[in-house]
């Protein structure tokens, strides 16, 4: 028995042709795509031809539109990766004065010619 096509549950109080004007100013693949899955699949584009057609696995089509069904036109934020970096102004002045200015026998290595 073939697994049912995951739906949009709600388009949110937009209209598809709300959701088609709002993907053409959206940058980044991530919205993009999301918006884009969600667009084709209200239309009843079959989950497959949505992901051959933006380039992105089942598995992520799918989260896309989960992601719009609880969150609307929030989900097109992008959080994935870009953590804050920890390595502070001091440890990079530091690092900058071991590697101008250090000799590397004080760290363990050996001088060789």
């Amino acid at each position: 028995m073939a697994k049912k096509c995951v739906e949009v549950k709600t388009l949110h109080n937009y209209s598809l042709e709300k959701l088609i004007k709002i993907e053409k100013t959206l940058e980044g693949d991530y919205s993009k795509s999301l918006l884009r899955a969600v667009i084709m699949r209200y239309q009843g584009v079959h989950t497959t031809t949505i992901a051959q057609t933006i380039g992105k696995s089942i598995a992520s089509v799918t989260i896309y539109i989960n992601r719009w069904n609880e969150f609307g036109l929030d989900a097109t934020i992008d959080f994935r990766g870009g953590s804050v970096s920890t390595f502070t102004d001091e440890m990079k002045e530091d690092l900058k004065r071991v590697v101008l200015n250090a000799d590397p026998r004080a760290y363990g290595f050996e001088a060789t010619n």
